[in-house]
């Protein structure tokens, strides 16, 4: 689940089932998902888990090294990453319930629209000179619209959550939120009515991680409650899409991990000069 694939071709996924030493673990692929990737994370291995799959991996991660993210932007957002492996548990209250919107319609309001086939750069630099087609490489956001989408939609999505699966905001011992800045997470919280003391911020620390936002959120809140036992959580990401995730799951400490800091980088032999001749 990422918005920074390493290559136009092959998937990623392929690359770091042979990084990770797998031989054969049946489907791989690449999906497109940027601030609720958590929750259809969730949703899409339930799926595999429902047609006879023993397990899943899940890789959820974006860069800001991208040319995709302006420089006005970058010190808003983290580099961060998240892996998770779900199966199927005899346990009821191991249950994960989960909504999901896409409003298509309001597609333009965080987008990048240059770049890839519709408006190729090849054809933006030959109109536009190279250095501003360079410019256009990066994410276009109307602020006004993302600000409207969170406080009206991503809250509508939420109360039919809780009316959906007879839940209210007490039953939870957190809300894990996608991270986009902290006036939107104040008010989308105190809209949905969930109590400020059970929100976990990570904001300041780690700034905006994208789809990776709100899986960090779960395992620094048991980082800071190592013997806290089994929580249940309310997850809710919203972002690009414009896609709406919220999902509810009990997790137990023991098993989530700490969080790694690493500045490790995976050097895959491929040089510019070596293809120029192909």
């Amino acid at each position: 689940m990422s918005q920074s694939f390493d290559y136009e071709a092959p998937a990623t996924a392929g690359i770091i089932q042979m990084r990770l030493g797998l031989s054969n673990c049946g489907a791989v692929y690449d999906v497109t998902y940027g601030c609720a990737a958590f929750p259809f994370a969730l949703q899409i291995a339930g799926s595999f888990i429902n047609g006879g799959c023993r397990s899943v991996l899940i890789l959820i991660g974006d860069s800001v090294t991208s040319p995709y993210i302006s420089d006005k932007d970058s010190f808003l957002f983290g580099d961060a990453g998240a892996a998770m492996i779900i199966s199927k548990s005899e346990d009821e209250n191991a249950e994960i319930n989960i909504r999901l919107e896409t409003l298509g319609e309001k597609f333009k309001a965080l987008m990048c629209p240059f770049g890839k086939n519709r408006h190729r750069y090849y054809d933006l630099a030959n109109e536009v000179g190279t250095e501003n087609a360079n410019k256009l490489l990066r994410r276009y956001m109307s602020g006004t619209d993302v600000f409207t989408f969170s406080l009206i939609d991503a809250t509508k999505a939420t109360k039919k959550f809780y009316k959906d699966f007879g839940c209210i905001p007490e039953d939870f011992d957190f809300l894990a939120i996608h991270q986009a800045n902290k006036m939107i997470i104040d008010n989308v919280v105190k809209k949905i009515k969930f109590p400020q003391e059970k929100v976990n911020i990570t904001l300041d620390r780690y700034g905006n991680t994208n789809g990776v936002s709100i899986p960090l959120s779960i395992c620094d809140y048991f980082e800071h409650h190592p013997l806290c036992g089994t929580k249940k959580i309310l997850t809710l990401g919203f972002g690009v899409g414009l896609s709406i995730g919220v999902a509810s799951l009990q997790l137990d400490n023991s098993r989530v991990l700490p969080i790694i800091k690493s500045d490790e980088t995976f050097d895959d032999g491929i040089y510019c000069n070596a293809y120029l001749e192909y």
